[in-house]
């Protein structure tokens, strides 16, 4: 089911897909952010296996930072959750159980949707950060001079300062506001991070920190750290962290048993005729011929015709 508004009357980017699982009742949900900068991506870029996991998917967009700035983009994914709670019968997933899943700048704000408080954080029961930022400040340390990309996304010009509306460090309200870490506490959710050590857009000490930051609040979390994925590393490379990690918080998905197809009954065989006697051919049975005729008791009559007695009676009553 693709398209679907979920904000009335809202703006042409407010839209999100869903997808549920056949043969399999009430399956959790994925609520997933696409990647992209927060301003390009779409919600059809969704990791295949997540259709082989046997929960529902709700992929969302949302608006970008070329049409409205932080926190625009969170208060959309606010707005699709939501709609999801309250469409989880019309559609068939369960509500109550809901994993936030995020790549990139789509990380970024499944973060703040673990730390931060909401309206309906209660059906949220865990959260999956992929390769996110979630410190705008230290992200200026953290990157490598030598790494174009790194340098691009903090540089005063880059997409931090398009999200926020301004360079990180000259702005720096406005990028704690926007970061996760800020709003990490113990009410937190439980958040599985991974990251590559290869990542040239986002640094993995951001990974490392969010970490840390997590530990000291007492929240539940893993960190992955793949030494040598990239920034946009296959989905294969984290989906066993991912059924791992998510099958501790929402219960595994309740498959439908299809009876299988009956196979076609065979055909009736009319019984075999008793094997015929060399020396008593005349005895074969009509299995044609009416019950009224012939039965037990009527005595069989001989070549003179009179009635024949002895054994050969006595055959011929059986037989017939």
């Amino acid at each position: 089911m693709k398209d679907i508004p979920y904000v009335a009357r809202g703006d042409v980017h407010q839209k999100l897909d869903i997808f549920v699982p056949p043969n399999v009742v009430s399956p959790p949900l994925i609520l997933y952010i696409h990647g992209g900068g927060w301003l390009t991506g779409d919600k059809a870029d969704v990791p295949p296996f997540f259709l082989q996991t046997g929960y529902a998917i709700a992929t969302i967009n949302m608006r970008p930072t070329s049409v409205a700035r932080f926190p625009a983009q969170f208060d959309d994914c606010i707005s699709a959750l939501t709609f999801l709670r309250e469409n989880a019968n019309k559609y068939g997933y369960n509500a109550d159980n809901i994993i936030v899943c995020g790549i990139s700048s789509g990380a970024h704000l499944a973060a703040l949707m673990a730390t931060m408080d909401y309206p309906g954080k209660e059906n949220v029961k865990c959260v999956v950060d992929v390769s996110g930022p979630v410190n705008f400040l230290s992200i200026v340390a953290h990157v490598n001079p030598a790494n174009l990309g790194q340098v691009v996304f903090a540089s005063p010009k880059g997409q931090i300062a398009a999200l926020i509306g301004g360079p990180p460090l000259k702005n720096q309200a406005a990028a704690l506001k926007a970061s996760p870490v800020t709003y990490a506490n113990a009410n937190s959710k439980p958040v599985l991070i991974v990251h590559g050590g290869m990542d040239e857009i986002i640094p993995y000490e951001q990974a490392n920190e969010f970490h840390r930051r997590l530990d000291v609040m007492g929240v539940k979390n893993d960190l992955v750290i793949l030494p040598t994925a990239a920034h946009n590393m296959p989905a294969q490379l984290w989906a066993p962290a991912f059924q791992l990690f998510v099958t501790r918080y929402v219960p595994s998905p309740k498959r439908i048993n299809i009876a299988q197809k009956a196979p076609p009954p065979k055909p009736v065989q009319a019984p075999p005729p008793p094997p015929s006697s060399p020396w008593l051919p005349h005895t074969m049975p009509n299995y044609n011929r009416p019950p009224e005729i012939g039965h037990q008791k009527s005595p069989q009559a001989n070549a003179q015709g009179q009635p024949e007695t002895g054994f050969r009676a006595r055959h011929h009553q059986q037989v017939e």
